[in-house]
């Protein structure tokens, strides 16, 4: 295997957050006190409306160089992987080439690339410019496909940070950073580094949702291995240990929890609007993932998923009388609506993975829920009559799958493409490769534009400047893109699925 020879150690910023966050959520001791429960300590209300928002630094320190690790073990050099893809991959690279150039060109440094007007965008809920979430969020991706010079690129942008460009006092969004910046940089870890780590913080205010609450336990319980730091960790599990024990305690549905926590109260809202799309997906999806990342040890949320699963099986998934499919809509159980969201269309590959790794207590149902899931979330695409791409939310009563009101913009999102990919490694069916081939060539007609890919504002309306969303946004090369590639790569000693496990912005990390 070539070598790529360097003496200079390369700096990688990590964004991030620690258990302060964590120990935030346990406001509820100070209305628990005396309980009957495992916890160490008791945070006052006011600390948790704070908590949202926390400014950590993590410098990361003497990447090891890719090309000399053996993940690409079955590649001979980096530099010729091309010589083993096929003609969809290569594709795919060359989509991810043409994102890339185009951000580096037009937006280096920045958050996003707004490829219509050929600028760089900041995120709202990102750290203003100062770490490009683009960068830190696609490097692995351009690792994973054997993009040596964009990665190189990527690598050489970041060597060049230092402490003091991050030593900053700002609120940023602690779900996105941990998703994007911590899980990208520990991906990097995995793939190929050694991570030094330093530390300080800040608090403003917050409010919590499920998947806030529940969707950093892959980052943080990594982050204690590597930095052989056992507080991560330790925080994540007295976050289960509250999330089970206290916060989910009498709801009337096992499993099942309601999207926001009422930080007045330190309960759950009452409502019980129950959701697998926005602000409640990951929660689940990492129930599964964080116990395949402990080596099928913690049964702790192995339990809580199986309750889960069942109960989404039996509450909130629904038959369409108008095309009969399959579909998790959101709401009240006894007053669930029509809509699927697009971000829901996850739960095909929760299943699917829950079959692939052993984890189903029913294999049979799970491949069938699965199959019946990521059908209906590749039929959101193939039945828009214009560019067979998928609104974000769809009415599952309507004539033809219509876009659900003012939620009609295609937003390049990875969920089908996601549950695709989990229902080939599951069946080795070749039409998942099909359909996801489908979705590629759609992407590239009616979302390539000369410099990147953009969103799509309304998908009934002509496609025109007008109606671009001008935004090439970091998840669709972290997340669309990677998993569009891995369906087509043959190569199984890349990120095979008993050894790696995907964080929820498609970033992998290692199963030891």
């Amino acid at each position: 295997m070539s070598k790529f020879n360097t003496k200079k150690t390369c700096q990688y910023l990590l964004c991030f957050f620690v258990f302060v966050y964590i120990s935030s959520l346990f406001i509820l001791n100070s209305y628990f006190s005396g309980s009957n429960n495992d916890l160490e300590f008791s945070v006052s209300s006011q600390n948790l409306k704070k908590a949202h928002q926390i400014n950590l630094i993590f410098i990361v320190q003497n990447i090891k160089n890719p090309l000399n690790n053996n993940f690409f073990s079955g590649y001979k050099n980096l530099k010729d992987s091309s010589k083993t893809q096929s003609y969809e991959t290569e594709s795919i690279r060359n989509m991810t080439r043409h994102a890339w150039k185009s951000y580096r060109k037009f937006a280096w440094g920045s958050d996003i690339l707004r490829p219509v007007t050929k600028t760089g965008g900041s995120l709202a809920f990102g750290i203003q410019g100062i770490i490009p979430f683009t960068i830190i969020d696609a490097i692995d991706t351009l690792y994973v496909m054997g993009l040596n010079e964009e990665y190189l690129q990527a690598k050489n942008y970041i060597s060049k940070l230092d402490e003091s460009t991050f030593d900053v006092d700002i609120s940023v969004n602690f779900f996105e950073n941990v998703i994007r910046l911590l899980g990208g940089l520990i991906s990097i870890y995995d793939l190929y580094g050694n991570i030094n780590l330093k530390s300080g913080m800040h608090h403003s205010g917050w409010k919590p949702n499920l998947a806030e609450i529940g969707s950093n336990s892959l980052e943080f319980t990594r982050l204690s291995k590597i930095s052989n730091d056992p507080k991560y960790a330790i925080a994540i599990k007295k976050s289960y240990n509250t999330i089970q024990n206290v916060l989910g305690k009498d709801l009337p549905i096992p499993g099942l929890f309601p999207q926001f926590l009422n930080v007045e109260n330190a309960k759950f809202d009452r409502d019980m609007v129950y959701s697998l799309g926005a602000n409640a997906d990951s929660f689940y999806e990492y129930l599964l993932k964080f116990y395949l990342l402990s080596k099928k040890t913690d049964m702790q949320t192995s339990e809580m998923f199986d309750e889960a699963s069942k109960s989404i099986k039996k509450f909130l998934i629904k038959t369409s009388k108008k095309n009969g499919l399959m579909y998790i809509p959101d709401g009240e159980v006894d007053n669930l609506n029509t809509v699927m969201q697009h971000l829901t269309c996850f739960a095909g590959g929760m299943f699917a993975l829950s079959v692939l790794s052993g984890k189903s207590e029913n294999p049979k149902e799970d491949t069938e829920v699965a199959a019946a899931i990521t059908e209906t979330c590749f039929q959101m695409y193939e039945r828009q009559e214009a560019y067979k791409l998928s609104p974000d939310f769809v009415d599952m009563e309507s004539e033809k799958l219509r876009g659900n009101r003012e939620h009609n913009a295609y937003e390049q999102r990875p969920e089908t493409v996601e549950s695709l990919f989990y229902m080939w490694k599951l069946t080795a069916d070749k039409q998942y490769r099909e359909k996801a081939w489908k979705i590629a060539q759609s992407i590239e007609k009616y979302s390539k534009v000369k410099f990147g890919y953009t969103g799509i504002k309304d998908i009934y309306l002509p496609l025109e400047s007008g109606n671009f969303n001008n935004q090439q946004d970091s998840y669709f090369l972290a997340e669309t893109l990677k998993y569009l590639f891995l369906i087509f790569n043959d190569d199984d000693k890349i990120l095979n699925l008993n050894e790696w496990v995907f964080n929820t912005e498609c970033h992998p990390f290692k199963i030891e």
